[in-house]
């Protein structure tokens, strides 16, 4: 398959005879998913585009030839259309060439991409952005604290130190009671009008309880990915604290596990 921002679209190529002498080679993109999720719902379609040639004159080079003026018209087609409907950004040319060499490497192979590997009727983009990025982030930390005590490299000394004073920072700000919890379970329980929230003290999302049942969990995703973790928790904490609401909307919501 090949991958066009974080969407991913079956190749091929054939070529068939059509009568009178001629042939038509045919090249497609089928994507993986037949609607992705990314803010609103895009439902989404195949793209094929065709050339015609005699058969008699339909030698090796022009076989070749066509292929790579086929490739580039849809390669271009398909990475602008993903860019329209917002499924990849506006940096396009990195995304082109990748999908051109994709095309023709299918075309070299003589076979397409099998449908049934994973062809799909949605894909929520939603949860795989916020999967992600929980997972760089928890390798990023590991990398900074691998890296001050390997090299005593200066920034990740920065940075572990900002980690260290937002810690601080977070247990000056919590009740007593909420000081233990965070010490002994690695979580911060916040209860109102809204529910129960149970807050992790690290990584993970924030798991919410109505009437001691299990509602949903939730993942604020914040615009700088260089906020120290504690005041990351401290955030979220404050947020269920003053403006519950808000919480609720701004974040994403998942079911519970």
């Amino acid at each position: 398959m090949i991958p066009i921002g974080k969407t991913f679209w079956f190749a091929s190529a054939w070529e068939q005879p059509v009568g009178h002498g001629e042939t038509r080679l045919s090249m497609l993109l089928t994507p993986q998913a037949r609607r992705y999720r990314a803010g609103a719902a895009v439902d989404t379609r195949p793209f094929q585009v065709n050339r015609t040639a005699s058969t008699y004159e339909l030698s090796a080079d022009r076989k070749a030839e066509a292929a790579a003026s086929m490739a580039r018209e849809l390669a271009d087609e398909v990475v602008r259309w993903c860019n329209n409907v917002g499924l990849v950004d506006s940096n396009l040319r990195p995304w082109m060439i990748a999908t051109y060499n994709g095309l023709i490497e299918c075309c070299q192979r003589g076979y397409p991409d099998d449908l049934s590997d994973g062809q799909v009727d949605e894909i929520d983009l939603r949860r795989i952005i916020v999967e992600e990025r929980a997972v760089r982030e928890q390798s990023e930390y590991r990398r900074l604290l691998n890296e001050a005590r390997a090299a005593g490299d200066a920034d990740a000394e920065r940075r572990k130190d900002a980690t260290r004073r937002s810690f601080d920072l977070l247990v000056n700000w919590l009740t007593p009671a909420e000081r233990d919890e965070a010490a002994s379970y690695g979580r911060i329980t916040v209860k109102n009008d809204h529910g129960t929230f149970v807050v992790p003290v690290g990584y993970g999302k924030v798991a919410r309880y109505v009437d001691g049942k299990p509602e949903a969990e939730y993942c604020m995703v914040f615009e700088s990915p260089d906020i120290p973790l504690g005041d990351e928790v401290l955030m979220k904490v404050g947020l269920i604290k003053t403006d519950p609401e808000r919480f609720l909307k701004e974040a994403n919501r998942f079911a519970a596990t």
